[in-house]
């Protein structure tokens, strides 16, 4: 029995990973069960054992990005600034592609897979919060708005930043963010 459950339990990682990859590859539509199977090395009829329908199948990739945010949050950087961790972070969080699967998860058809990837969402912007704040203590400064407000900014920002095709090679999210956080700074007392 408890072979059973292990393997249900690698199967169900496995089916997960793969609805994922297929996600960031070729966007929901590139995560019908049959992609999935075949991507996850499993029978159609397993990813069905363990995901009822495609809505379930996207909550179990939802929740996963959350689970997978929130364990990255407790991972550090080495920056000679506090402006260039908060990139690394950001960055990091960018190429991973998990929070650009939540936010096209939130523009989706299923309102109950748009609630959950804005729940898990959640994750993102508390941790952003606590990184907004450190930046400001590092720098010394009181942002002249409440922290809350420039946490959303850099939320907005950061989502624009990973609805788009999530290529940060080029350096151009960097720039944007140093844009936002010239005049957040500005803003600061």
């Amino acid at each position: 029995m408890n072979e059973v459950a292990t393997a249900d339990g690698t199967a169900r990682t496995r089916i997960l990973d793969a609805a994922r990859a297929r996600m960031l590859a070729a966007g929901e539509s590139g995560a019908s069960s049959a992609q999935v199977a075949a991507a996850a090395g499993v029978s159609k009829a397993l990813v069905h054992y363990h995901f009822r329908d495609k809505r379930e199948l996207l909550l179990g990739v939802t929740t996963a990005c959350g689970e997978r945010i929130a364990a990255r949050t407790r991972v550090t950087t080495d920056a000679a600034s506090p402006l260039d961790a908060f990139w690394q972070w950001l960055e990091r969080e960018l190429n991973a592609g998990d929070l650009r699967l939540l936010v096209q998860l939130t523009q989706g058809d299923d309102d109950a897979v748009g609630e959950a990837a804005v729940g898990e969402l959640q994750v993102f912007r508390v941790e952003t919060q606590r990184r907004v704040r450190r930046v400001f203590r590092a720098l010394t400064l009181t942002p002249s708005i409440s922290v809350e407000l420039v946490t959303e900014l850099v939320v907005v920002a950061a989502m624009g930043l990973a609805a788009g095709d999530g290529a940060m090679s080029d350096g151009a999210g960097r720039q944007a963010m140093d844009v936002l956080w010239l005049a957040l700074l500005g803003l600061g007392a």
